[in-house]
């Protein structure tokens, strides 16, 4: 016994194609919205709270005794970023604020802080009850504070990954971008896995190199980072010298790096919100305020702090220049900041050539003296005490084209005057012409042959008129006037002729806006769905159709939709 085939009915088709089609459309669309698991999204939390900011089991403290007796805390953070923070939030080239460590660590639920840099010092390198940030100084790749240094201190910076600690010259000048943040306390005390050799500090200053109540910041070679606090000044604490404190760091095992940060009375470290140490500044007993903080955070989470700049160094400038006739020198800038200073030195700095100011469409001008065609010179802009990049530029050679220039339209106007003569004459001859017309017909008579013979010639009423003003000047050419005439006419002809072409052109294009419209009312057959023209499709970009787009038109066929 045979079975019958099943009737496939021509509705239950169409109904199972329109939804495998518009399924596989849907996903066409929708699933790049889907996260897959091999392309999960690693989101870093930022209103994390204080466990979740740094887990305690990535820090830990060790109490102790230095070389010479006094008492010290050992933390050692592990799987952890570096961050910089500030009173107020805020880094600036103003007038510091101040904040003790445990009031910074507590505003932002922090669960390890230090103090970092130096502060309030004045432009002579005083302590001053109100001063500028230490040095020159970066936050989050820019560069914000460039102030009092001394001769011998050492930049401590961050690199832009929040990972890796350095350090860098006194005489270094920063740039935007070169390193995430740059700090300055004192001096590197290992490098490469080294022990720096003491630096020369002048006789005033010698008592940073003596017994002192120390803040130190280390790295080990598997990128964890530490905090040294040794206690001085207080309750039999005598602090460290810098061969003190090379030798506590050398009873840690693979430090790779150990930077002095500020220490003294401002030494301070903060685990979960207490102070671990003593105040070693009697004057102050909750805590020295100071002018910015070190904090530490998981390397799976973003900053939870992020102060802002209120001030940045400028951009380095674009310029160009110009040496005019006379010798003096022009520097013109077009994208400054709007009320900077621009300043035109010597390369060697030593002399201004030259300043101004930039307006608000971010333009100066700037005038220089004579003698200084081929010159070498920098040009920089500042702006609220801070100096942007040096542009080294060479000054134009003198352009000799200004006299020359202003010969070349005395000339011009000596022939335009003689052409202008040349008109009146021309003018006159005309004007004797018409009187002769008034006074006699039959030279009106002539005149009128002359036309009569031009047309049976094919000449223009144009050309006979060029001819008659060829005739009122000496050494007529008339062979020349003939060709010019001759010219004429065909480019009349050929404007014709393109003006033709342009209608017939503006018919056909107005006859396929035609056909595309009465074509846009009709339903796609399956041979103009193979051709279909390029479009904009959904999760591809624009291009010719897939064959989703291809699938959706079929079923529209189907349906007559």
């Amino acid at each position: 016994m045979t079975m019958k085939k099943p009737v496939i009915v021509k509705s239950q088709c169409v109904v199972q194609t329109i939804l495998i089609s518009s399924s596989i459309f849907g996903y066409s669309i929708f699933h790049d919205y889907g996260i897959s698991a091999n392309d999960q999204v690693k989101s870093l939390k930022v209103n994390a709270t204080k466990s979740e900011i740094l887990p305690k089991t990535d820090y830990s403290v060790k109490t102790g005794k230095s070389v010479n007796g006094s008492r010290m805390w050992n933390t050692q953070i592990k799987h952890a970023k570096m961050g910089v923070g500030f009173p107020n939030d805020e880094a600036t080239n103003d007038i510091m604020s101040y904040e003790t460590v445990p009031e910074f660590a507590k505003r932002h639920d922090l669960p390890v802080v230090s103090n970092a840099s130096r502060f309030s010092y004045n432009a002579t390198g005083d302590a001053a009850a109100e001063g500028k940030a230490w040095g020159e100084r970066m936050h989050d790749g820019k560069v914000f504070a460039q102030n009092y240094k001394d001769s011998y201190s050492q930049y401590l910076t961050l690199n832009n990954d929040g990972k890796t600690l350095g350090s860098e010259h006194n005489g270094k000048k920063f740039n935007n971008g070169d390193y995430q943040d740059v700090l300055l306390g004192f001096f590197p005390l290992i490098e490469n896995g080294k022990a720096v050799e003491e630096p020369a500090v002048p006789a005033k200053n010698i008592s940073i190199l003596q017994a002192q109540p120390r803040q130190i910041i280390y790295q080990l070679n598997d990128g964890s980072f530490g905090l040294i606090t040794i206690g001085g000044r207080y309750d039999g604490d005598k602090g460290a010298t810098y061969d003190e404190m090379i030798a506590e760091l050398r009873k840690i095992q693979n430090v790779k790096f150990a930077y002095n940060l500020d220490g003294g009375g401002s030494s301070s470290t903060v685990i979960d919100g207490k102070m671990v140490n003593p105040v070693f500044d009697s004057r102050t007993p909750k805590g020295r305020p100071v002018g910015d903080f070190i904090y530490f955070y998981s390397d799976k989470l973003a900053d939870p702090v992020n102060s802002k700049l209120k001030s940045t160094m400028p951009e380095k400038l674009t310029a160009t220049t110009k040496t005019n006739a006379d010798g003096t020198a022009e520097v013109i800038v077009k994208k400054g900041v709007t009320g900077a200073t621009v300043n035109v030195k010597t390369t060697d700095g030593k002399k201004l050539l030259g300043t101004g100011k930039i307006d608000s469409n971010g333009h100066v001008t700037i005038k220089l003296e004579k003698g200084l065609e081929k010159s070498k010179v920098n040009i920089t802009q500042v702006k609220s005490g801070l100096t942007s990049e040096q542009l080294e530029i060479t000054l134009d050679e003198a352009t000799k084209t200004d006299s020359s220039s202003s010969s070349e339209k005395k000339d011009s106007s000596s022939s335009s005057s003689s052409s202008s003569s040349e008109k009146k004459d021309s003018s006159s001859s005309s004007s004797s012409s018409s009187s002769e017309k008034k006074d006699s017909s039959s030279s009106s008579s002539s005149v009128n042959s002359k036309k009569k013979e031009s047309d049976s010639s094919n000449t223009s009423s144009t050309s006979e008129n060029k001819n008659t003003d060829s005739t009122s000047k000496e050494n007529p050419d008339d062979s020349s006037s003939e060709l010019r005439s001759e010219k004429n006419a065909s480019e009349s002809a050929n404007s014709d002729s393109d003006t033709d072409v342009s209608h017939v052109k503006n018919s056909e294009s107005r006859g396929k806006e035609d056909n595309r419209e009465d074509r846009s009312h009709k339903t796609l057959s399956s041979e103009e769905a193979k051709e279909l023209p390029t479009k904009k499709v959904p999760n591809t970009g624009v291009g010719k159709p897939t064959w989703v787009d291809k699938i959706i038109v079929y079923v529209r066929n189907l349906l007559n939709i």
